[in-house]
């Protein structure tokens, strides 16, 4: 993820093929630094709006999977879901108020409200690719309604309503929003966009099958300077 504030990109990486810790990438000085040093492993590091903390999923010595921040050091983990041990993945959503996707027999996307410790089921069946969307307290997940039939929908969670925002790209639930109310989303190495704004579907915009080759995971800067991909060879990961 990118920072709000400064032009930095959060991500992990595995040197040792043991466990992941989080790095930076610092995009002006073109320079990485390793931020955590733990024996866990750290996935999906995101910075908070208040500057001074980090969240991330971190998968403990037990194989428990909590939600965690550090401080931006990357320094005293704290365990945000010490009563839910199967965090996948996230998003901050405000200052009380997370939603996670929680593994199981069936998938559930939950609300977590860190005040009041509690858990509210939004959805099921849900892809892992978790946004904040458009609007006061909107997110956007991926509702898998059969193998191959995939939408984005969006929840308020101060109202508790549903909507639908489009059909996903066939066979890709990962996605980003830019500032100006874009999805953006990759297949076969190929950048589509989707302008919620219209009603004109997905569109190429930018092809990037001889140079990055396939992608799945994208994330855009807040002010839509910079976009990174995770790309991949062989199997979809």
């Amino acid at each position: 993820r990118f920072d709000s504030f400064v032009d930095l990109l959060y991500y992990v990486s595995q040197p040792d093929s043991t466990q992941t810790d989080i790095y930076l990438y610092n995009i002006l000085t073109r320079k990485n630094y390793q931020l955590t040093h733990t024996p866990q492993s750290e996935y999906s590091p995101t910075p908070l709006r208040n500057k001074k903390n980090i969240a991330c999923v971190r998968v403990d010595t037990d194989g428990s999977q909590h939600l965690y921040t550090y401080v931006n050091s990357g320094n005293f983990p704290v365990n945000l879901t010490p009563k839910n041990d199967s965090v996948g993945y996230y998003c901050w959503v405000d200052k009380s108020n997370y939603a996670l996707f929680i593994l199981g027999k069936k998938i559930t996307l939950q609300l977590f409200n860190i005040d009041s410790n509690t858990f509210d089921t939004i959805a099921v069946n849900v892809g892992r690719c978790i946004q904040k969307a458009y609007g006061n307290g909107n997110i956007s997940y991926t509702e898998k309604l059969t193998d191959s039939t995939w939408t984005i929908m969006q929840y308020n969670i101060l109202s508790k309503e549903k909507s639908v925002i489009c059909k996903s790209l066939t066979g890709s639930e990962d996605y980003a929003w830019t500032a100006d109310r874009q999805i953006l989303s990759g297949k076969d190495g190929k950048l589509y966009m989707f302008d919620t704004t219209k009603d004109e579907g997905w569109k190429l915009i930018a092809d990037f099958s001889k140079s990055v080759g396939n992608f799945y995971r994208v994330a855009i800067h807040p002010k839509s300077k910079y976009l990174a991909v995770v790309a991949y060879k062989g199997k979809k990961p």
